[in-house]
């Protein structure tokens, strides 16, 4: 092991390039993909990419000009549109690309942190190829995702270096990385907790000295993240009955979702992109057991871990837990309409656990190699679920029969090929699953709005709007629809609020031109 070791280090440059090609091939089939959900309102139909560098500015200045504010994001976004335009191709390989630089920034977090090269090397691999992160890279919307691991890992290798040596530009490195992380997205505002966790497993405890470098970073940090809470609620639709759990609710909904991404790191088999979504009930027995055993567990650890001075995997399993911590349940977030996991939630989160598999498997190569093998395998035929937008849904209701959103988004899919009839059945296995999903119900409004039928329309739409109250487009529906039934003044309301949910030039324009119609009146 150590003439491994002693190999990998004179040759690092080549062993870089080596985790980065085997990342592009396990991807490679993602270059042919196309564009799948909601990548309309990230880049096929955003007008902040469409614009000069007035879009760029919205980006940055106006919040609700973007779906979420990540402005890095769509700053990347922005500049590939001018370079390749709408090539779906071109915004996967820079995913790829950027997954690629984060496998290679862990393996050099790991080093520094002490790791000797050969299990460095075989966690960066593992999270390069890991079949539960296709849904981060294949997915254009997560560039969130790629883009802010670069950051962080960027920013944690800084202040690692700030800590061995006290380098006020390592710092500032740090600080400057975890903003760009923060705005590309906000769960990596769990980096000053982690930074702190590393602390504590270098030196056994965490002084004033240690921690006052942080300060800055946790004030940024929960300031990014009660703003992105503010935007989930306000302008995202993360209100509502759908996310009325009480505290003990969502502790058995954290605890539950800890052990389900435990599972799918260590056995990732039947990956869904939108999983069945538990119905949580504090009079099922058997759902306490999630939280007594993750409690028990993690107690057991730490108390090893103060009584042996051990302090490694307890290290890895508390920064598993707590990168998780805002997916867990306790801030709501809008996809937990749709299920409350979700392989993209643990992105970060994974190198906790595929530290401790690498470590592990480092022991025994050949089995290693294996595992190489058959993750690679599994993760290149994963993407070919994410080829377009029918062999995503297709894939998501063979394996989960009842997911509505599925159901909903297929039909939309044979609306546009002109299947009208089997757009409905969709719509309505959707509802009949979920009767008050305000996708489909707006969409069996678009449906009988086409067929002028504006009455039966309006009662669609607002159905629609009981259901979600800030669904921006069922009150762009409503307002064309009243105003083909001759109630301008309702219709600017509708306007109104839809401008206040997301800016859009245009809806500014048809909310001006009623408002002139009105005045003129």
């Amino acid at each position: 092991m150590q003439q491994w070791n002693m190999i990998l280090e004179k040759q690092w440059r080549w062993v870089a390039a080596g985790i980065l090609l085997l990342t592009l091939f396990a991807y490679s089939r993602a270059m042919t993909c196309g564009y799948i959900w909601d990548d309309d309102f990230y880049v096929t139909n955003n007008p902040v990419l469409t614009e000069d560098f007035s879009g760029l500015s919205d980006a940055w200045l106006k919040p609700g000009a973007t779906p979420q504010y990540y402005p890095l994001v769509f700053t990347t976004f922005w500049v590939e549109h001018q370079i390749w335009g709408l090539w779906a191709g071109g915004y996967h390989f820079t995913n790829v690309l950027l997954h690629g630089l984060a496998a290679i920034l862990l393996c050099q977090v790991l080093l520094k942190i002490g790791f000797s090269r050969w299990p460095a090397m075989l966690a960066a691999i593992l999270f390069a190829i890991h079949p539960v992160h296709v849904e981060s890279v294949a997915w254009i919307t997560e560039r969130k995702n790629v883009l802010s691991g670069v950051c962080y890992l960027a920013a944690a290798w800084c202040y690692l270096n700030f800590d061995d040596k006290r380098q006020a530009r390592m710092w500032l490195g740090a600080l400057v990385l975890f903003v760009f992380a923060l705005l590309s997205k906000t769960v990596t505002s769990t980096l000053p907790a982690a930074l702190l966790l590393y602390i504590w497993f270098k030196r056994g405890k965490i002084t004033v000295k240690d921690f006052l470098p942080t300060l800055p970073f946790w004030i940024i940090g929960m300031g990014m993240g009660l703003m992105t809470l503010y935007m989930e609620k306000t302008h995202v639709g993360a209100s509502g009955s759908e996310w009325e759990l009480n505290a003990l609710e969502r502790v058995l909904l954290a605890s539950r979702a800890i052990t389900f991404y435990a599972g799918k790191l260590v056995w990732p088999s039947q990956l869904i992109f939108t999983y069945p979504k538990w119905q949580i009930d504090l009079s099922s027995w058997w759902q306490w057991t999630f939280p007594l055993g993750v409690m028990m567990f993690l107690g057991w650890e730490i108390a090893r871990s103060i009584q042996l001075k051990h302090r490694g995997r307890t290290f890895a399993l508390l920064f598993f837990c707590g990168t998780l911590f805002p997916a867990l349940g306790f801030f709501d977030v809008f996809p937990f309409t749709y299920s409350y996991v979700a392989d993209h939630f643990q992105y970060l989160a994974s190198i906790g656990l595929i530290v401790l598999i690498a470590i592990a498997l480092s022991r025994y190569p050949i089995i290693a190699l294996s595992v190489v093998l058959v993750f690679t395998a599994l993760t290149w035929n994963q993407v070919g679920s994410y080829k377009n937008a029918r062999t995503l849904w297709d894939d998501t209701i063979t394996k989960n029969p009842n997911a509505w959103m599925a159901h909903t988004n297929l039909g939309v899919i044979h609306i546009t090929e002109g299947d009208e009839p089997a757009a409905i059945t969709s719509f309505q296995k959707a509802l009949s699953i979920k009767p008050n999903y305000a996708e489909a119900l707006a969409n069996m409004g678009a449906i009988a709005m086409l067929h002028k039928k504006y009455p039966e329309a309006q009662q669609w739409f607002q159905k629609a709007l009981d259901s979600r109250a800030n669904f921006y487009r069922a009150h762009l529906n409503m307002a064309l629809v009243l105003t083909k039934l001759g109630e301008p003044q309702k219709a600017l309301t509708h306007y109104s609020i839809a401008l206040t949910i997301m800016e859009d030039p245009l809806v500014r324009q048809k909310l001006n031109q009623l408002q002139l119609q009105l005045d003129s009146q």
